[in-house]
């Protein structure tokens, strides 16, 4: 039998569809999705989606509840200040809970404090307390949301400048904010709401991750307020991505006993990275962007990554890739972490994976992921990938974070200097060990990978020619079964969408783990895996590309194989509305699927949910035999109709009819109507798709040659599962008879 590994080859010729044992296999969605923001001139924004151990799903959003023009960016006109609103669904979607606001800050302002909108001293005016961009995670029932937000009480806050054609305008900085989260029968209830900065540096890009033990967050702050960049990548240059020197990745945690104890605090905050001495206020260093955080292992261990500005002048711009990994109550401070990326290249937007169980043949238990290059700012670059494993013979009962140390990352990394390290696995070229400049103008985004075991499957979206002018993504998974050192060829799972030419915001979603209730749907398939994507549409000015559609998909074998992909646009309502932010999540048995998105039009932006059912489809196919004389004389010309019908419930795909012509009969022609026979030692007939209710018919204009009983066989098949398969086979008895002697009976 072939590993899947093996398939290197074999994969570039996949099924479109998804096989099973029990046939194949698709996603149903709900006929109408819900709106869960129906208010008129809704502005939310940036939902999140999570499923909790026990099937409750849980919406976070932002969304405007402020005073008109209370609020603005650095790159946006004034609008209402947003508030950070929750439901919650304890029937898989059918019916919700009322929007719990847990944030409340969008009617609070220091009335002391005024900010100029405009730039020139006429916009002075309250900024009031704009939260923005939840992010949510659960353990159990205990549930955390994030947001960075303007109002953080009367005191040392901001402002933060940009220059204007009218001036300098201003942005008070931003603090991080935790709601500590009960999610019960009656509802959600609020702990307590924390504030975890005080604004003395403007706070973006946090991250959270729960395990049982307990809770982490990791954030930046920029001691000169958020930088604008120049927008040579993606989005308007505000992402944080471009810090001041100084700005550091900060971490905190709180223990599981703590989280449900509105008296408890968080322990820290403490800054992992070393770019700020806080007694001397001065930059020591260039500055720590975009962390990303898991926490996994027992005792739990955290793994910390991010991107950190050279610092070193005009010679040596661009990013390292650091990374921390510690135990995740007793963080490190002012520590400079591991580059892991090439030193001489310009590497960004680092994520990190990992499993406490790693995996029982190679080890497997951490990835790190990035984008690296030569270019800087938008420039063409790479995905790039070392994996943590045990070492063989490791007891992790001695060493519990085998497996997430630097030391155990392949390909090997040189603590004391990173120009001696081997270089990174680069998954979205041509070979794995190829440099970034073996493809200068392909660019790799958007990557992700989730693992199981030894199991790693990753994704990204590539254009092979970024420097062309013309946005052209698609979205590529490939895969390894042995840690790391065998890949499958890429796959490109959105080339079968219609009207798609870039890719944009991918998701890769596995099942979560099994849970002890007692129902099949909580027992988990590792086999099944969900995938979606937006899409862009060029815009004829040359700006930014507009947000189109979403799709989705699914694979129920690890990638083998894909279910046909479905669009979420079927209920739209508008010519200008637009799909985007699509978020899903997914039962431990991939059978129930729900999904979130942000549907946008000219004055309006709502959350819209919706569900899908895994489904096996069914064609209940019947054949049947019709001919023009079953008693035909010797050298009679006969006819035969082969119907195949359809009995539904589905349309009947790659359907193939099969008949045996006996000896006794010769075939002259063969009248497919709607499909296309050969005819070698049988008729071997591939027929159009056949919806239900239909038929299709094809007729066999035969000979008879010989005198005797002969039987035509017939049989149909499609690619879909058959409920009755006794009625997709039909035989025909053609009874050859030898024309009457009448010469014989006139003369006696």
């Amino acid at each position: 039998m072939l590993s899947r590994s093996s398939w290197t080859l074999v994969i570039l010729a996949f099924c479109l569809f998804a096989k099973t044992d029990a046939g194949i296999t698709e996603l149903q969605f709900a006929p109408e999705p819900v709106n869960l923001t129906p208010a008129l001139g809704s502005t939310a924004d940036k939902a999140r989606l999570l499923r909790l151990t026990n099937g409750t799903l849980v919406v976070a959003w932002h969304e405007g509840a402020g005073p008109p023009d209370s609020a603005w960016g650095p790159v946006s006109a004034p609008f209402a200040a947003r508030d950070i609103f929750v439901r919650a669904s304890y029937d898989d979607g059918e019916t919700w809970t009322a929007a719990l606001n847990v944030s409340n800050t969008a009617d609070l302002t220091d009335e002391t404090v005024f900010y100029d909108s405009v730039g020139d001293g006429s916009g002075l005016g309250n900024f009031y307390g704009d939260s923005s961009k939840p992010t949510v995670i659960a353990a159990g029932t205990d549930l955390a949301v994030t947001w960075h937000d303007a109002y953080c009480g009367p005191g040392i806050q901001g402002p933060a400048r940009y220059p204007t054609e009218t001036g300098m305008l201003e942005v008070p900085y931003h603090c991080l904010y935790v709601a500590r989260l009960k999610v019960g029968a009656g509802g959600i209830s609020v702990v307590s709401v924390d504030r975890l900065s005080d604004a003395s540096r403007d706070v973006k890009n946090e991250v959270i991750r729960a395990s049982g033990a307990g809770f982490a967050a990791a954030w930046q702050e920029d001691p000169d307020g958020l930088q604008l960049g120049e927008a040579r990548g993606e989005g308007d240059g505000a992402s944080g991505a471009r810090v001041s020197p100084g700005t550091d990745i900060w971490y905190a945690w709180i223990t599981r006993k703590e989280f449900t104890d509105a008296a408890a605090a968080w322990h820290g905050p403490v800054p992992i990275s070393d770019n700020y001495d806080y007694e001397a206020s001065v930059a020591t260093g260039g500055g720590g962007s975009r962390p990303n955080l898991f926490v996994a292992g027992s005792p739990p261990t955290a793994m910390l990554v991010y991107e950190e500005a050279k610092n070193n002048g005009k010679e040596d711009r661009g990013k390292y890739v650091r990374f921390h990994q510690f135990a995740y109550d007793a963080p490190p401070t002012g520590e400079a972490g591991i580059i892991v990326s090439a030193p001489a290249e310009n590497a960004r937007r680092a994520r990190v994976i990992a499993t406490t169980s790693p995996g029982r043949v190679y080890g497997t238990r951490m990835a790190l992921m990035w984008r690296q290059g030569e270019g800087i700012q938008g420039a063409p670059a790479d995905f790039m990938m070392r994996v943590g494993s045990v070492p063989e013979g490791t007891d992790l009962a001695a060493t519990p974070d085998a497996g997430f140390r630097t030391a155990d990352l392949r390909p090997a990394v040189d603590t004391a200097d990173a120009n001696n390290s081997a270089p990174a696995l680069n998954l979205s070229s041509a070979a794995l060990y190829d440099a970034t400049a073996e493809d200068p103008n392909g660019n790799a985004k958007a990557h992700r990978a989730i693992m199981d075991g030894d199991f790693i499957y990753a994704g990204y979206t590539h254009d092979s020619d970024a420097l062309d002018g013309v946005d052209a993504y698609q979205y590529f998974v490939r895969w390894t079964d042995d840690g790391g050192v065998n890949w499958s060829e890429p796959v490109q799972v959105s080339g079968g969408t219609d009207g798609v030419g870039n890719v944009i915001e991918p998701r890769l979603i596995r099942t979560p783990g099994t849970v002890d209730s007692g129902k099949p749907e909580d027992i988990r398939n590792p086999d099944v895996y969900v995938l979606a994507w937006g899409s862009a549409l060029e815009n004829p000015d040359g700006s930014e590309p507009v947000r189109d559609a979403l799709y989705v998909t699914r694979t129920v074998d690890r990638g083998l194989s894909f279910e046909p992909v479905r669009a979420m646009a079927d209920s739209r309502s508008a010519d200008d509305q637009t799909d985007e932010q699509i978020q899903l999540r997914v039962s431990p048995d991939g059978q129930q699927l729900g999904v979130v998105w942000i549907r946008r039009d000219t004055t309006e932006s709502d959350v819209i949910f919706t569900t899908a059912l895994g489904i096996t489809r069914t064609a209940d196919l019947v054949v049947s035999l019709s001919p023009s004389n079953a008693t035909p004389d010797v050298g009679a010309a006969i006819e035969v109709d082969i119907e195949v019908a359809n009995g539904g419930p589905f349309t009947a795909t790659e359907l193939m009819l099969n008949v045996e012509v006996p000896d006794g009969l010769s075939l002259l022609d063969v009248d497919a109507g709607s499909g296309t026979c050969d005819v070698p030692a049988r008729v071997e007939c591939l027929l159009d798709d056949l919806a239900p209710g239909a038929a299709a018919v094809v007729t066999l204009s035969l000979v008879a040659d010989t005198r005797g009983e002969w039987r035509l066989v017939a049989e149909s098949a499609a690619l879909e599962e058959e409920p009755e398969p006794a009625d997709n086979r039909a035989e025909l008895a053609i009874d050859v008879i030898a024309k009457a002697d009448l010469s014989a009976i006139a003369n006696p």
